[in-house]
């Protein structure tokens, strides 16, 4: 049913079940504007308003494991991003609200995509 409770995760929670869930699909749904290509060791980059264009047709499981995350606390993306997921009918979808934020001041591991040339906003900064 729509509007089920979106559930939240920790950052140790989702560290875990990335050494621990190898089916785990772990998402930065960041919109285009905030960016800046860096993203959780493992993860991949599907923006919060491509989310369902991208889904679309796609072969994964509804009971796949799947966790969101922005780029902080303050940042609605992953919120909006798991309830999407419920309502394209997703069970098995955590919210982890602490985003890139949390986990950087952890000391866990990112990565840094190269971004394509229009998107380098300040390559000296």
């Amino acid at each position: 049913t729509p509007n089920m409770s979106i559930q939240h995760i920790s950052a140790a929670d989702t560290k875990k079940l990335i050494e621990q869930e190898p089916g785990l699909h772990l998402w930065n749904v960041l919109s285009e504007d905030y960016y800046k290509g860096e993203s959780i060791d493992g993860s991949r980059w599907i923006p919060v308003t491509k989310l369902a264009q991208s889904l679309k047709g796609s072969s994964l499981s509804k009971d796949a494991p799947i966790v969101v995350y922005c780029g902080s606390p303050e940042c609605p993306a992953s919120g909006k991003a798991a309830e999407e997921l419920q309502n394209l009918g997703f069970k098995n979808v955590k919210a982890f609200e602490g985003g890139l934020k949390e986990w950087k001041a952890l000391g866990y591991p990112t990565t840094h995509a190269s971004l394509p040339e229009k998107e380098m906003k300040c390559a000296a900064c």
